[in-house]
């Protein structure tokens, strides 16, 4: 075979050993141009298994929330699209996903306070239905929260929060990652391509061996741009520093070696 031929080869063996990226639920709140009550809105697609739950108090508004941080893409979060508003956040909104998550999950989200102090904006991390926000991120006041578990008072990420601007949220859950308990660690505008240790609550199994929905609580706040995936990658945002397999650091080689010798044979 000859040289030229074998850097074919190699060219399709590495095309194939690229990873496919695990896909990402998303959700823009793109429901009309009005706004109205969230609960009914949605259909099984895209990862989701329907809509959005009725909830008293539980709505969507016109106003689009997009951030300009480092690494951050608005990607399909267009000007024309809404977020989840309300009036109440012990009347929350619920939406299932057609198959439970497990393993490491990521979340991100956008949020606000747009009231006085004590409002908030929270995205519930949900088991078999609407559990209060016992397990949830996002803003509580002036700050920013991660709750892990029935009866906690949540544990502060950052203070100081200032009204009506806009913060990204993002969480990696992690199920069962020692026995039954579940992991939650949390950042609040992170640095994107380094995220450091984060906001760590763990210690109780949460949902159990699958994560199967989110829901949203928000009183005088939104919650916008909800992005959740398996694979921290696919948020195309995301950098975990991962190492390459020793079998892809051969290819990788061969592959310098394949171009080296065509070089070469062209001599």
């Amino acid at each position: 075979m000859s040289i030229r031929s074998s850097g074919l080869v190699f060219s399709v063996v590495v095309a194939a050993a690229l990873p496919v990226r695990a896909a990402v639920i998303s959700e823009y709140f793109n429901y009309g141009a009005t706004g109205g009550a969230l609960g009914g809105n949605g259909t099984a697609v895209g990862g989701w298994s329907g809509a959005w739950s009725n909830q008293t108090g539980a709505t969507y508004s016109t106003s689009n929330l997009t951030l300009t941080h480092p690494g951050y893409q608005n990607t399909n979060n267009a000007a024309s699209t809404g977020s989840a508003s309300g009036t109440n956040r012990t009347n929350g909104s619920t939406r299932a996903f057609s198959t439970g998550l497990s393993g490491a999950i990521w979340v991100s989200m956008l949020a606000r306070y747009t009231g006085t102090s004590s409002q908030d904006a929270i995205l519930g991390i949900e088991k078999g239905g609407l559990n209060g926000t016992d397990n949830c991120i996002g803003i509580l006041g002036t700050e920013a929260i991660v709750r892990w578990g029935s009866g906690s008072t949540g544990q502060t990420i950052q203070t100081g929060l200032v009204k009506d601007q806009v913060y990204l949220f993002l969480a990696k859950i992690e199920t069962d990652y020692s026995g039954t308990f579940d992991r939650i660690t949390a950042w609040v505008n992170p640095n994107l391509s380094n995220l450091g240790t984060g906001t760590v609550k763990d210690g109780k199994d949460i949902v159990g061996t699958a994560l199967d929905s989110v829901a949203v609580f928000n009183s005088s706040g939104n919650v916008d741009a909800i992005r959740i995936s398996n694979d921290a990658g696919a948020f195309s945002f995301v950098t975990t520093g991962v190492v390459p397999e020793p079998a892809a650091m051969g290819l990788l080689a061969l592959g310098s070696m394949a171009a080296l010798a065509r070089r070469r044979h062209g001599r």
